[in-house]
């Protein structure tokens, strides 16, 4: 697909600014008025990076935070130095043009991408659907944060008067249009109405406890809150996306979407496009190029192969058939592992093998392992992962200390079926590699049990039943888009293959009393198989079997007494 630069049309942000703040803006972002933009190096790394963190947790813009936040902080005006200083003065102290002359140069003269891993840049991006925030985010080598649903209400409402979601271009101009937008919209009001009410039978539900402060007491109860009615949430949710990547991957992300199939991705790349040329146009030149133009056409076939090649099995996946009501809900989260590295003794053949002083091969190792009994590899299995913590390996001490690379080898992949909502919290861990199908309403759904027994449940079986019913009547040529629709609560099919190094991280973080219940059931689940599997590799596997009614508790203590100490 070849693309014109000149007549792209980029997305316009909601927000505007006065003169003055637009003046400001412009020495340290690349616009004021579109939601695409990027932080010059006029930012010092370590702001950004605190810019990106305190934009995960907040309702307001990126340049908003950094009006009110930190241009006017002191702190930060003794780090940036005179904030008056000029665009052009302090790209030339930089150098600017130079470095991109020098990229230029060796990027697209003789096409050494490693070049372009060396320049790193941090984009935001604004009011993108959860479908096309998941698209970036299945670049596993970039670092990103995403507007948290946890500590965030997604209630607002724009100037138009209309909450924050995305209605794809693909069914907006289709006769299916205004019911989608209707119900849509009904999602949004039912969770914006429940969030009173919801917070306070929360409240009654877990009163506070002994030792508990007004704050964490209201923190703790109000994030339980968030995290059982973002349920409600479709996948066509609004979100603000920070993101930190080099050249290499910038470029690997706008070829692969410039023809994607979902317009919404296609226009989110061919803005990344744009505005990179303002400071990293090096970088994606050869976007436009053609051997980039042959490259997105390749991707965008690929994209459509699974669509154009289905499976021709009719009610395989229905766990609730089109004539039954979505009431009867999915209940129990399903995890399977469907294939995995049939060899025990490979990681620890590695860890010997590694920086040894032997010129033995790997077969060597492999060799003198299987000649030893089951015990005694066990045992030395048991010596290495003691050495995480040499007093008992409790999860809180091992839990900074990453094994050897060795447990890299190796992969293990489940198939797990579980809310989307799961799929999204456990999709942050991108060294995992996931694969998934279409969202769908299919597979049923289910809530938190605190809300399938709170008085509200009525109304959202409901909503859930029109959700259901109005997904199954889009025809075929509608489908691929009908993603946007889904509702956080029903259950999806996916894959996630790891190392066991990965799955050591996974399920020792997502097990941790801070995380929600139903994906720490997903890497319980998880931590049962690869233990009765692989008992020797994952006999250091701290996993937390706990129940814990408010995830959020202990974590906003920890933070209470953390801030006591910080302020006099």
């Amino acid at each position: 697909m070849e693309v014109d630069k000149q007549n792209i049309e980029v997305s316009i942000a909601p927000e505007s600014f006065t003169p003055d703040e637009m003046r400001v803006l412009s020495v340290f972002f690349t616009n004021t008025d579109r939601s695409v933009f990027f932080a010059k190096n006029t930012i010092p790394a370590e702001v950004v990076a605190a810019l990106s963190s305190r934009y995960s947790r907040s309702e307001k813009s990126v340049r908003r935070i950094f009006l009110d936040e930190f241009y006017n902080n002191e702190e930060f005006s003794s780090v940036i130095g005179d904030t008056n200083v000029s665009e052009n003065s302090l790209n030339d102290s930089l150098q600017t043009k130079k470095a991109q002359q020098f990229f230029e140069k060796w990027l697209s003269l003789y096409g050494d991408d490693s070049i372009a891993e060396m320049g790193g840049v941090n984009v935001f991006c604004e009011d993108i659907s959860n479908i096309a925030s998941n698209y970036l985010e299945s670049f596993e080598l970039g670092s990103f944060l995403e507007k948290s649903s946890r500590y965030v209400s997604f209630s607002a409402k724009d100037n138009k008067d209309r909450y924050g979601y995305i209605v794809p271009e693909e069914i907006r101009g289709s006769e299916y249009g205004n019911e989608f937008e209707n119900i849509v919209s009904e999602m949004f009001e039912l969770y914006s109405e429940l969030q009173g009410p919801y917070l306070d039978y929360i409240k009654r539900l877990y009163p506070k406890e002994e030792g508990e402060t007004d704050r964490s007491f209201h923190n703790s109860r109000s994030a339980k809150r968030f995290d059982d009615l973002r349920d409600l949430l479709p996948f066509a949710t609004k979100t603000n996306v920070a993101i930190h990547l080099n050249g290499r991957l910038l470029e690997d992300i706008i070829s692969k979407g410039i023809d994607h199939p979902l317009s919404e991705v296609r226009q989110l790349c061919n803005d990344l496009l744009v505005e990179s040329g303002e400071i990293v146009g090096s970088f994606t030149k050869r976007v436009t190029s053609p051997r980039g133009n042959e490259a997105s056409h390749y991707y965008g076939q690929i994209y459509r192969f699974s669509l154009d090649n289905s499976i021709p099995i009719i009610g395989k996946d229905a766990v609730v058939s089109s004539s039954e009501d979505t009431s009867a809900r999915v209940v129990v989260s399903d995890v399977e592992l469907v294939a995995y590295t049939d060899d025990e003794l490979l990681v620890l053949a590695s860890i010997l093998y590694d920086r040894s002083d032997s010129d033995l091969s790997f077969t060597d190792y492999r060799n003198y392992l299987a000649g030893l009994s089951y015990d005694d590899i066990g045992v030395l299995y048991e010596k290495v992962l003691k050495l995480r913590d040499d007093s008992g390996s409790e999860r809180e001490k091992v839990k900074s200390k990453k094994l050897p690379n060795a447990f890299k080898l190796g992969s293990y992949t489940f198939e797990v079926v579980s809310r989307g909502g799961d799929y999204r919290d456990l999709f942050r861990h991108r060294v995992v590699v996931h694969q998934r199908p279409k969202f769908s309403t299919k597979l049923g759904y289910s809530v938190d049990d605190d809300l399938t027994f709170s008085p509200y449940m009525e109304r959202i079986a409901d909503l859930f039943s029109r959700v259901d019913k109005f997904y199954r009547s889009l025809p075929k040529e509608v489908l691929p888009y009908s993603e946007y629709l889904i509702p956080y609560a029903f259950h999806q099919r996916y894959l996630m293959s790891m190392s066991a190094w990965e799955a050591y991280h996974l399920i020792e973080l997502r097990t941790g009393p801070q995380g929600r219940k139903h994906y720490r059931e997903i890497a319980q689940k998880m931590s049962d198989i690869l233990k009765e599997l692989h008992p020797r590799i994952f006999s250091g596997l701290q996993t937390d079997y706990d129940s814990y009614a408010l995830s959020r508790r202990n974590s906003e203590l920890r933070i209470e007494n953390k801030q006591s100490k910080i302020d006099p």
